[in-house]
């Protein structure tokens, strides 16, 4: 593939275990074009370990947000919303999340939605995008969106739904994350999807270590295969690899305010 193509990685949980030389897995990126990667906050105690890998690699920039799946029933959400707010003013920091409704979890929804206002307002506050991690709460996180309608933008994550529901979520203000869903079969709705939408929708991700590619199960995911999802895109759309490459890096940059180094 062209590395003198540039891409982003607009969600890479990089600070994983399994990426123990993290200099090593950013050298590779490089080499092959990757020049930015955001990686998102899922809990207070982690954000330090995310500003201080920011500060060590220009090509990291991160997010601070809880995870709904790091939501207690007995948390504070007052005394959480203060130290988002403090930390999430900080310049490595571009993207509030994160954060989100999950149907799926043991969490009650209506809590998750509280906590997930709680991360919209602050991004309204800094004017800063949100990350959003949607599941079988769609109806809910669209309602709740509704209300920051030209207040707050931001990106789904790992959407993984169909062209109606893309389309609504755009409306919104909120860009796609594409990743290693349009490579399975099983992605139908979503690869119509990313046929349908407008180019300057869509931001591409890994989700690494997470959510690997076809015919890399049970591999732990790679920021660097960004540019195999990139590869799908173009091929899905029939459009160019260097197109691709472009506009959804330019999306991206647009979106988290990000200045390559």
């Amino acid at each position: 593939m062209n590395n003198t193509l540039h891409f982003v990685d607009s969600h890479c949980h990089i600070d994983a275990p399994v990426f123990n030389d993290i200099a090593s897995t950013l050298a590779v990126c490089r080499a092959q074009g990757v020049q930015d990667i955001v990686v998102p906050g899922l809990y207070e105690a982690q954000w330090q370990t995310l500003r201080k890998l920011a500060d060590e690699h220009t090509v990291l920039h991160i997010a601070c947000g809880r995870h709904p799946w790091w939501i207690g029933e007995n948390d504070d959400l007052s005394i959480f919303a203060q130290a988002l707010l403090e930390n999430a003013e900080a310049s490595c920091c571009v993207a509030i999340g994160e954060t989100g409704i999950d149907g799926l979890r043991g969490v009650d929804v209506n809590l998750q939605q509280r906590w997930f206002e709680q991360h919209l307002k602050v991004a309204e506050a800094l004017n800063k995008p949100i990350v959003v991690h949607a599941v079988r709460a769609h109806p809910l996180i669209q309602r709740t969106l509704a209300k920051y309608k030209g207040l707050v933008r931001g990106v789904i994550h790992g959407f993984s739904g169909s062209p109606e529901l893309a389309q609504q979520y755009w409306k919104l203000g909120f860009h796609l994350g594409i990743g290693g869903t349009i490579t399975y079969p099983r992605g139908s709705k979503t690869q119509q999807a990313v046929k349908a939408l407008p180019l300057e929708a869509i931001v591409l991700e890994t989700d690494a270590p997470d959510m690997p590619l076809q015919g890399r199960q049970g591999q732990p995911n790679h920021p660097v295969r960004v540019l195999d999802v990139a590869a799908r895109v173009a091929e899905l759309r029939q459009e160019p690899l260097n197109v691709i490459a472009y506009q959804t890096t330019a999306n991206s940059q647009r979106l988290f305010d990000l200045v390559s180094q």
